[in-house]
């Protein structure tokens, strides 16, 4: 797994091939606050950025993280990172394709039954 940032000006890439199963828990109980409703989006974000500097092993910190991190990518990022290559879900970019197609399905059936009703 790896993640680039923007740091003093350069980008770095940072590496990490071993994640202890401790992430894994610890991202389901994220995610279980986050459905829950139980932290406000900043403080999700904080407990993200954190979750990913010690998935890292601290290589960089959460500022640098946040600071460093195109924020275009914040979503993806974080989706890849802690659901993808810890819990195993589908990538970010293939969870927006089914969301659209899923969308105009919805929306090509809300219009054929329009049509329908005329």
């Amino acid at each position: 797994m790896e993640i680039t940032l923007m740091i003093e000006g350069q980008e770095k890439t940072f590496t990490q091939s071993f994640v202890s199963a401790k992430y894994y828990r610890k991202s389901l109980k994220l995610l279980k606050n986050l459905e829950d409703g139980e932290s406000d989006q900043e403080a999700t974000l904080n407990e993200q950025f954190e979750l990913i500097v010690d998935i890292f092993e601290k290589q960089f910190t959460a500022d640098q993280l946040e600071n460093g991190l195109d924020a275009r990518q914040v979503d993806e990022v974080l989706w890849d990172i802690i659901r993808k290559d810890i819990l195993g879900w589908k990538p970010y970019s293939k969870m927006k394709q089914d969301m659209e197609q899923a969308e105009n399905s919805f929306l090509a059936e809300a219009l054929e039954n329009l049509g329908k009703n005329k």
